[in-house]
Protein backbone atom coordinates (compact mmCIF):
# COMPACT_ATOMS: atom_id res chain seq x y z
CA UNK A 1 0.00 0.00 0.00
CA UNK A 2 2.59 2.45 1.09
CA UNK A 3 4.40 1.58 -2.28
CA UNK A 4 1.30 2.35 -3.96
CA UNK A 5 1.30 5.91 -2.62
CA UNK A 6 4.40 6.62 -3.14
CA UNK A 7 4.92 5.42 -6.70
CA UNK A 8 1.48 7.70 -7.13
CA UNK A 9 3.60 11.19 -5.60
CA UNK A 10 6.40 9.90 -7.92
CA UNK A 11 3.84 10.28 -11.06
CA UNK A 12 2.00 13.72 -9.84
CA UNK A 13 5.69 14.97 -9.28
CA UNK A 14 6.99 14.05 -12.41
CA UNK A 15 3.81 15.47 -13.89
CA UNK A 16 3.86 18.93 -11.68
CA UNK A 17 7.52 19.25 -13.63
CA UNK A 18 6.02 18.89 -16.60
CA UNK A 19 3.80 21.52 -16.11
CA UNK A 20 5.92 24.05 -14.77
CA UNK A 21 8.26 23.33 -17.96
CA UNK A 22 5.15 23.79 -20.33
CA UNK A 23 3.93 27.19 -18.37
CA UNK A 24 7.33 28.49 -18.61
CA UNK A 25 7.95 27.79 -22.65
CA UNK A 26 4.55 29.11 -23.16
CA UNK A 27 5.23 32.40 -21.04
CA UNK A 28 8.46 33.10 -22.80
CA UNK A 29 7.26 32.95 -26.28
CA UNK A 30 4.46 35.17 -25.59
CA UNK A 31 6.84 37.33 -24.15
CA UNK A 32 9.12 36.74 -27.05
CA UNK A 33 6.28 37.20 -29.40
CA UNK A 34 5.44 40.63 -27.39
CA UNK A 35 9.05 41.98 -27.66
CA UNK A 36 9.07 41.36 -31.75
CA UNK A 37 5.70 42.76 -32.02
CA UNK A 38 6.81 46.34 -29.70
CA UNK A 39 9.52 46.56 -31.63
CA UNK A 40 8.07 46.24 -35.17
CA UNK A 41 5.59 49.18 -34.00
CA UNK A 42 8.12 51.44 -32.69
CA UNK A 43 9.95 51.19 -36.65
CA UNK A 44 6.76 51.81 -37.85
CA UNK A 45 5.43 54.35 -35.44
CA UNK A 46 8.16 56.32 -35.24
CA UNK A 47 8.41 59.50 -33.60
CA UNK A 48 9.10 63.01 -35.90
CA UNK A 49 12.34 63.55 -34.68
CA UNK A 50 13.48 60.72 -35.94
CA UNK A 51 11.22 60.12 -39.19
CA UNK A 52 12.95 63.47 -39.81
CA UNK A 53 15.98 62.17 -39.25
CA UNK A 54 15.63 59.61 -42.04
CA UNK A 55 14.31 61.89 -44.21
CA UNK A 56 18.18 64.24 -43.55
CA UNK A 57 19.68 60.95 -44.28
CA UNK A 58 18.15 60.28 -47.85
CA UNK A 59 18.46 64.19 -48.85
CA UNK A 60 22.34 62.59 -48.22
CA UNK A 61 22.18 60.00 -49.94
CA UNK A 62 20.50 61.11 -53.03
CA UNK A 63 22.71 64.42 -53.21
CA UNK A 64 26.06 62.76 -52.41
CA UNK A 65 25.31 59.99 -55.34
CA UNK A 66 24.88 62.66 -57.70
CA UNK A 67 27.44 64.40 -56.96
CA UNK A 68 29.74 61.11 -57.10
CA UNK A 69 27.76 60.41 -60.92
CA UNK A 70 29.07 63.64 -61.86
CA UNK A 71 32.50 63.81 -61.16
CA UNK A 72 32.84 60.06 -62.48
CA UNK A 73 31.85 61.83 -65.77
CA UNK A 74 33.69 65.11 -65.27
CA UNK A 75 36.82 63.53 -64.91
CA UNK A 76 36.89 60.32 -66.88
CA UNK A 77 35.69 57.94 -64.80
CA UNK A 78 37.74 58.42 -61.80
CA UNK A 79 36.62 60.23 -58.64
CA UNK A 80 39.75 60.32 -57.16
CA UNK A 81 42.82 61.96 -59.91
CA UNK A 82 45.67 59.66 -60.14
CA UNK A 83 49.03 60.96 -62.33
CA UNK A 84 47.25 59.98 -65.82
CA UNK A 85 45.31 63.23 -66.25
CA UNK A 86 45.55 66.04 -69.03
CA UNK A 87 45.85 69.21 -67.22
CA UNK A 88 43.33 71.98 -69.12
CA UNK A 89 41.78 75.40 -68.42
CA UNK A 90 38.67 73.76 -67.24
CA UNK A 91 40.21 71.36 -65.06
CA UNK A 92 42.24 67.55 -65.26
CA UNK A 93 40.80 65.23 -67.06
CA UNK A 94 41.45 61.41 -67.19
CA UNK A 95 43.50 59.79 -70.06
CA UNK A 96 40.94 56.42 -71.36
CA UNK A 97 44.52 56.09 -73.88
CA UNK A 98 47.87 57.36 -73.25
CA UNK A 99 51.39 56.19 -73.55
CA UNK A 100 50.12 53.09 -76.02
CA UNK A 101 47.85 51.98 -72.61
CA UNK A 102 44.42 51.79 -72.09
CA UNK A 103 44.17 53.85 -69.13
CA UNK A 104 39.96 53.87 -69.11
CA UNK A 105 38.65 52.13 -65.67
CA UNK A 106 36.62 49.23 -65.36
CA UNK A 107 33.11 49.40 -64.23
CA UNK A 108 33.95 47.89 -61.02
CA UNK A 109 36.70 50.31 -60.07
CA UNK A 110 34.96 53.07 -60.83
CA UNK A 111 31.86 51.79 -58.37
CA UNK A 112 34.48 51.10 -55.56
CA UNK A 113 35.27 54.64 -56.07
CA UNK A 114 32.00 55.66 -55.93
CA UNK A 115 30.69 53.80 -53.11
CA UNK A 116 34.00 54.83 -51.16
CA UNK A 117 32.84 58.31 -51.81
CA UNK A 118 29.44 58.53 -50.23
CA UNK A 119 31.25 55.99 -47.59
CA UNK A 120 33.39 58.55 -46.48
CA UNK A 121 31.09 62.05 -47.31
CA UNK A 122 27.65 60.95 -45.81
CA UNK A 123 28.52 61.14 -41.97
CA UNK A 124 30.11 64.12 -42.49
CA UNK A 125 26.55 65.19 -44.16
CA UNK A 126 24.17 63.19 -42.07
CA UNK A 127 25.90 64.81 -38.96
CA UNK A 128 24.69 62.22 -36.70
CA UNK A 129 27.15 63.17 -33.88
CA UNK A 130 26.10 65.98 -33.15
CA UNK A 131 22.02 64.92 -33.15
CA UNK A 132 21.17 65.79 -29.42
CA UNK A 133 16.99 64.72 -29.37
CA UNK A 134 17.83 60.67 -29.04
CA UNK A 135 21.12 59.01 -28.33
CA UNK A 136 22.30 57.59 -31.55
CA UNK A 137 24.07 54.42 -32.07
CA UNK A 138 25.15 53.49 -35.75
CA UNK A 139 27.89 51.60 -37.97
CA UNK A 140 29.81 53.00 -40.64
CA UNK A 141 27.61 52.98 -43.86
CA UNK A 142 27.83 50.63 -46.36
CA UNK A 143 27.25 51.53 -50.26
CA UNK A 144 26.51 49.43 -52.93
CA UNK A 145 25.77 51.04 -56.63
CA UNK A 146 25.52 49.13 -59.91
CA UNK A 147 25.58 51.67 -63.27
CA UNK A 148 24.88 48.77 -65.11
CA UNK A 149 20.81 48.90 -65.13
CA UNK A 150 18.79 51.91 -67.37
CA UNK A 151 19.35 54.02 -64.23
CA UNK A 152 22.23 54.41 -61.83
CA UNK A 153 20.88 52.62 -58.67
CA UNK A 154 22.64 53.23 -54.88
CA UNK A 155 21.77 51.14 -52.03
CA UNK A 156 23.05 52.32 -48.59
CA UNK A 157 22.72 50.52 -45.36
CA UNK A 158 23.40 53.07 -42.41
CA UNK A 159 22.28 51.04 -39.37
CA UNK A 160 20.54 53.52 -36.25
CA UNK A 161 19.56 52.92 -33.07
CA UNK A 162 18.21 55.60 -31.34
CA UNK A 163 17.30 55.60 -27.68
CA UNK A 164 15.03 57.79 -24.80
CA UNK A 165 15.30 56.14 -21.30
CA UNK A 166 13.95 52.62 -21.62
CA UNK A 167 12.57 52.87 -25.61
CA UNK A 168 14.76 52.14 -28.62
CA UNK A 169 13.99 52.53 -31.99
CA UNK A 170 15.87 50.56 -35.30
CA UNK A 171 16.28 52.50 -38.50
CA UNK A 172 17.25 49.23 -40.52
CA UNK A 173 15.95 50.09 -43.66
CA UNK A 174 18.05 50.72 -46.33
CA UNK A 175 18.45 54.27 -48.43
CA UNK A 176 17.30 53.85 -52.16
CA UNK A 177 18.53 56.09 -54.57
CA UNK A 178 18.07 55.73 -58.16
CA UNK A 179 19.77 58.57 -60.68
CA UNK A 180 18.48 58.62 -64.22
CA UNK A 181 21.79 58.71 -66.24
CA UNK A 182 21.96 55.86 -68.82
CA UNK A 183 25.80 55.62 -67.64
CA UNK A 184 26.08 51.27 -69.38
CA UNK A 185 25.27 53.09 -72.80
CA UNK A 186 27.25 55.95 -72.21
CA UNK A 187 30.24 53.87 -70.62
CA UNK A 188 29.74 51.63 -74.07
CA UNK A 189 30.79 53.82 -76.51
CA UNK A 190 33.45 55.53 -74.47
CA UNK A 191 35.12 51.74 -74.42
CA UNK A 192 34.40 51.95 -77.71
CA UNK A 193 36.06 54.62 -78.90
CA UNK A 194 39.18 54.02 -76.68
CA UNK A 195 39.25 50.60 -78.85
CA UNK A 196 39.67 52.39 -81.87
CA UNK A 197 42.40 54.94 -80.95
CA UNK A 198 44.29 51.67 -79.69
CA UNK A 199 43.61 50.36 -83.02
CA UNK A 200 44.75 53.71 -84.79
CA UNK A 201 45.96 56.34 -83.36
CA UNK A 202 46.38 58.82 -86.13
CA UNK A 203 43.16 59.26 -86.74
CA UNK A 204 39.67 59.52 -85.64
CA UNK A 205 36.03 57.71 -86.36
CA UNK A 206 33.65 59.60 -87.32
CA UNK A 207 31.22 57.86 -88.63
CA UNK A 208 31.40 55.77 -84.98
CA UNK A 209 30.54 58.80 -83.44
CA UNK A 210 27.94 59.96 -85.77
CA UNK A 211 26.15 56.48 -85.59
CA UNK A 212 25.84 57.14 -81.27
CA UNK A 213 22.83 57.94 -79.84
CA UNK A 214 25.16 60.11 -77.91
CA UNK A 215 26.17 63.18 -78.34
CA UNK A 216 29.73 63.62 -79.42
CA UNK A 217 31.94 66.66 -79.30
CA UNK A 218 35.94 65.92 -80.18
CA UNK A 219 38.47 68.76 -79.25
CA UNK A 220 41.91 68.55 -80.41
CA UNK A 221 44.48 69.93 -77.22
CA UNK A 222 47.71 69.86 -79.70
CA UNK A 223 48.93 67.32 -81.93
CA UNK A 224 49.66 64.94 -78.86
CA UNK A 225 46.00 64.95 -76.90
CA UNK A 226 42.18 64.82 -77.60
CA UNK A 227 39.42 65.29 -75.66
CA UNK A 228 36.28 63.48 -76.17
CA UNK A 229 32.63 65.10 -74.56
CA UNK A 230 29.69 62.73 -74.52
CA UNK A 231 26.40 64.43 -73.72
CA UNK A 232 23.28 62.67 -73.34
CA UNK A 233 19.94 65.08 -72.93
CA UNK A 234 18.01 61.74 -72.05
CA UNK A 235 20.37 61.65 -68.42
CA UNK A 236 19.94 63.86 -66.08
CA UNK A 237 21.46 64.93 -62.82
CA UNK A 238 19.84 67.04 -60.64
CA UNK A 239 17.80 68.29 -64.36
CA UNK A 240 21.48 68.88 -65.91
CA UNK A 241 22.59 67.06 -68.80
CA UNK A 242 25.04 64.46 -68.22
CA UNK A 243 28.79 64.35 -69.43
CA UNK A 244 31.30 62.24 -69.69
CA UNK A 245 34.59 63.35 -70.73
CA UNK A 246 38.21 61.63 -71.07
CA UNK A 247 41.23 62.22 -72.76
CA UNK A 248 43.75 60.11 -75.00
CA UNK A 249 47.58 61.05 -75.50
CA UNK A 250 50.01 59.66 -77.69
Amino acid sequence: MNMKKEGQATIFFIIGIIILAVISIVVYFYESSFLIQEEIIQDINLPFELQELKTNVQSCVNDISSNAIYILGLQGGHINLNQNTLKTEQGEISYGYFNEEIKLPKINEMEKEFNEYVNEILPICADLENYDKFNLDFNKPITNVNVLGENVNVRVNYNIIASKGDVNYRLNDPYISDIPVRFSKIYALVDGIVRRVVQDTESIDIDYLLNSEFKVSVITIDENNVVYIIGDEESKVDDVEYVFMFATGI
